[in-house]
């Protein structure tokens, strides 16, 4: 598993384990999928094609797409890579298990995410640590650039972001979040979303921070925690709570985590709310936004 919000996970599996995946009931045959000449393209497309999606419901697990690759893996007609990268959607009901099969079998659902791969490596960013080198950030770019996650913003008056130029704007900030190793298990999109905002305006002193975040070097005083530990809490309290996969609530942990960073910049000794018992609260951080696309000159760009 290489990251988790609950609602979604994206693994790492092996080619045996993915053709032992069953298919959703409703696939009806191996059509249209078009990953025969594969067997003459370079590595880019043989790259492209280690990426599948699986749906997990009522205890099972099934295949959305990759049906034609895993046929032709087992048999030997193409050749198949080391592994594949799954991204897996976990449902409740079967109106949405039958959904989401038409979804990704008549659109190109989960085509933001291949489009953040392909804007990495056109930025020429190798990106190493598990949490980001695969691009399941789309929901921290929309808050970092908007203030919200795409589900909560005004889709008839606002155009999705350009993955493309989003990348290309935050490369400096992915760069920086990546040497630190973001752990999958603190790192969900609203801490990356802080990242990429405080990273932008604090370069030289925020890194220190998601440093911290990530080794989880947080600390504790007589029941009050610092600024670190209060994150690491928050972030806990939302697994506990299996909350995580809430997009609202990733909008709220950017706000914490934004609070919590600007009162360990300000320091222990001057910063009131530095020892803390409870949660930090949350920091609103639409002007810091603002600041964020005039620094990038996006100010009034409308796919960002």
């Amino acid at each position: 598993v290489l990251a988790d919000t609950g609602l979604v996970v994206t693994a790492e599996m092996s080619i045996e384990e993915w053709v032992a995946v069953p298919n959703h009931p409703r696939y009806q045959g191996m059509v249209g999928y078009g990953w025969d000449h594969a067997k003459r393209s370079g590595p880019v497309v043989l790259e492209a094609q280690r990426q599948v999606v699986g749906v997990e419901y009522n205890g099972g697990f099934y295949k959305l797409n990759g049906h034609r690759r895993g046929a032709l893996w087992a048999s030997g007609e193409l050749r198949a890579p080391a592994s594949v990268y799954v991204t897996i959607y976990r449902v409740n009901n079967k109106q949405e298990f039958d959904g989401l099969y038409g979804t990704f079998n008549n659109a190109t659902s989960g085509a933001q995410y291949h489009k953040i791969a392909g804007a990495l490596r056109e930025c020429g960013l190798s990106l190493t640590s598990k949490r980001l080198r695969y691009g399941y950030i789309l929901t921290a770019l929309n808050i970092a650039l908007r203030g919200t996650s795409r589900a909560h913003q005004d889709k008839a008056n606002t155009p999705p972001i350009d993955v493309y130029k989003a990348v290309r704007v935050f490369s400096r900030e992915l760069e920086l979040l990546d040497s630190v190793d973001p752990q999958p298990d603190v790192f969900y999109n609203g801490v990356i979303a802080a990242g990429l905002i405080a990273l932008t305006l604090h370069p030289e002193t925020g890194l220190e921070f998601f440093r911290k975040l990530s080794a989880k070097e947080g600390n504790k005083r007589d029941g009050m925690m610092d600024p670190i530990e209060a994150v690491l809490t928050q972030i806990h309290t939302m697994k506990s709570q299996r909350s995580a996969w809430i997009t609202a609530q990733q909008e709220d942990l950017c706000g914490r985590t934004l609070q919590a960073f600007t009162v360990w910049q300000e320091g222990e000794d001057s910063a009131g709310e530095y020892w803390v018992r409870a949660m930090v609260r949350p920091l609103d951080y639409e002007l810091l936004i603002r600041r964020v696309r005039e620094l990038k000159q996006i100010a009034s760009a409308r796919d960002l």
